[in-house]
């Protein structure tokens, strides 16, 4: 407290002489000391204020970083915002004249399991995909590329003694299945690496001829970067990842084709150049100049992938097709971080959770929800504890809303007053979802303008039911329904074009109706047994209706009395304990 307390005087007493506010009449000064002395007082309680504070993501309005290395795209604006990485600056993103948006993105290496880091990059842009199809209605042609050929994969093939075309397979399957479990829509196209072989030996081959690449006496083709050193666009600053060579010309130059060597496992190919296989960073052009084309709007990928990945993806990319803007817009996600590390969650440091351990635990609309509650860019810190209960109670609180509002269209009543302003609520948060939305993607701030929807329609359907006054229900009697269907349907289907619904429905369409005419044969019989005036037989009646109630909870179905309400019921989430603890 006392460190705070000097750190904040000194900052005071700093801003007085530059602000010469001993100048100022003695009350102005009274009043500015007054308020320094309060801070300093209580600086270590505004401190851990400002630290748990849970700020909202915001737009950011920085300066470009090279405002002459883009240009806005020609075509028709969407209204939407994105934060394109090339500029470091919230840019609007521009329909092209073919009416639809071509978007890549970096696909896994298959070598290994996939974990919940990669299903957070690969759900948020799952999100922002929905809501530029679903809610936007832009027609989005998306492309995954899948590196099936990598040192990894050759490492662990070597290690297991096993074939490195049966480990890749293997995992491409089991990661398809991961995405399909997350309920994330299949890529439009998908490429392998080991099937683009000769587009990828063309694509080098033109940056040969061109000058911007080079091949060396053992076989090593590389590009030429400080021939192309203007474009060093996304994160222009860093280092040099590349191994040092002593056959580069320059060491920021990176491989485009490797020779082969000893221990390579027959995973090598015939070229102009000698045998070998690819680097990594001109997969991904050539995959997506096959597919693709010469240009993309989109391209997306983890932050790591920045740099140098995607930089050197720009710099082959515009030197293959001569061209100053190969790609329109970066986006990239932030990385998911177990709680208390700043190391990012990956193989490499054994610090993940696998997508099917992890739902064997919780579900794919847990998951989901969690993402919606984050903002794309921003690191996440995962905590089970805090964060997926958090999450699993957002969702636990929609599906229970959804399951009331539903029985209040079926039997309720509301007076014209609530009629009119949940109609005007509803509609303000129609609007304020599109545009924060529309402001970078930006869910988190969305989730919170619904729950807010929600807390008000549950005050709404309390208050119709609370009062049993003659005029009260004229009142009622007066009014619509309407509000509250629109409110139902905006959440309901805001939510499922996020790709929220996907694993709730436990019970069937048919097994739906069974368990509304049971509850509300309980809901009469305990209602009877309330109005009876033999104490002796209403206890017995209120019996069996609780034991009915604790039944159907065994089985998975939870039942809610309320006064004055009629009886609803939901599904319950079940959890296994014992899988809960292998997460920890």
């Amino acid at each position: 407290r006392r460190v705070h307390g000097i750190h904040f005087s000194i900052t005071v007493l700093k801003g007085i002489t530059a602000l010469r506010l001993y100048r100022l009449p003695v009350w102005y000064r009274y009043l500015f000391l007054s308020i320094n002395r309060y801070c300093v007082m209580n600086a270590y309680k505004l401190h851990h204020r400002l630290l748990s504070y849970r700020w909202r993501s915001l737009p950011i309005r920085s300066r470009s970083r090279r405002p002459d290395l883009w240009a806005q795209p020609t075509g028709q604006p969407t209204g939407i915002r994105v934060h394109n990485t090339l500029t470091d600056r919230l840019d609007q993103l521009i329909l092209p004249p073919c009416n639809h948006l071509t978007w890549y993105v970096c696909g896994p290496t298959v070598y290994d399991a996939a974990h919940i880091g990669h299903a957070f990059s690969y759900v948020s842009f799952d999100i922002i995909r929905r809501i530029l199809t679903n809610l936007f209605r832009i027609p989005v042609v998306y492309m995954m590329g899948i590196t099936d050929i990598d040192d990894k994969i050759i490492e662990r093939s070597r290690r297991e003694n096993i074939n490195w075309k049966e480990i890749t397979t293997r995992e491409e399957i089991n990661f398809m299945q991961d995405m399909g479990n997350l309920n994330v829509m299949r890529p439009t196209i998908t490429r392998r690496v080991t099937d683009s072989i000769p587009d990828i030996i063309s694509f080098v081959e033109r940056l040969v001829s061109n000058g911007d690449a080079y091949v060396t006496e053992s076989g090593n083709v590389f590009f030429y970067v400080s021939k192309r050193d203007a474009k060093l666009c996304i994160h222009g600053n860093q280092k040099p990842t590349e191994s040092p060579q002593p056959e580069k010309r320059d060491a920021r130059d990176f491989a485009l084709w490797k020779r082969s060597k000893d221990n390579d496992g027959q995973c090598d190919w015939a070229s102009p150049w000698g045998r070998g296989r690819p680097g990594w960073h001109i997969e991904c052009s050539a995959m997506s100049a096959r597919a693709l084309g010469p240009r993309m709007d989109i391209h997306s990928g983890g932050i790591d992938l920045a740099f140098p990945h995607h930089n050197n993806e720009i710099l082959q990319s515009e030197s293959f097709y001569g061209v100053n803007q190969w790609c329109n817009y970066f986006l990239h996600a932030g990385h998911l971080n177990m709680k208390g590390s700043e190391d990012k969650m990956s193989k490499s440091l054994k610090n993940y959770i696998t997508i099917s351990d992890f739902l064997t635990v919780y579900s794919a609309d847990e998951f989901r929800m969690f993402c919606l509650q984050s903002h794309y860019r921003h690191g996440v810190a995962f905590d089970n504890k805090v964060s997926m209960q958090q999450a699993r109670e957002t969702l636990k609180q929609i599906n229970g809303f959804l399951s009331e509002v539903q029985l209040f269209l079926q039997s309720g009543r509301m007076s014209r007053e609530n009629d009119n302003n949940l109609k005007e609520m509803t509609t303000k948060t129609i609007n304020s979802v599109y545009r924060s939305l529309a402001n970078d993607f930006d869910t988190q701030f969305s989730i919170e303008e619904i729950l807010k929807l929600i807390k008000y329609c549950n005050h709404v359907i309390q208050s119709d039911n609370q009062s049993d006054t003659r005029q009260t229900v004229l009142l009622r009697e007066d009014g619509s329904l309407s509000s509250m269907g629109l409110t139902k349907n905006f959440i309901e289907s805001t939510l499922f074009n996020l790709g929220c619904f996907s694993s709730n429905k436990v019970v069937s369409t048919d097994t739906d109706q069974v368990i509304n005419e049971l509850v509300g044969f309980r809901s009469h019989v305990r209602n009877v047994s309330l109005s009876m005036g033999n104490a002796e037989s209403r206890l017995e009646l209120l019996g069996a209706c609780d034991r009915l109630r604790d039944s159907l909870h065994r089985l998975g179905i939870q039942l809610k009395d309320r006064k004055n309400i009629p009886t609803t019921w939901e599904p319950i989430q079940t959890i296994n304990c014992e899988n809960k603890e292998n997460l920890r």
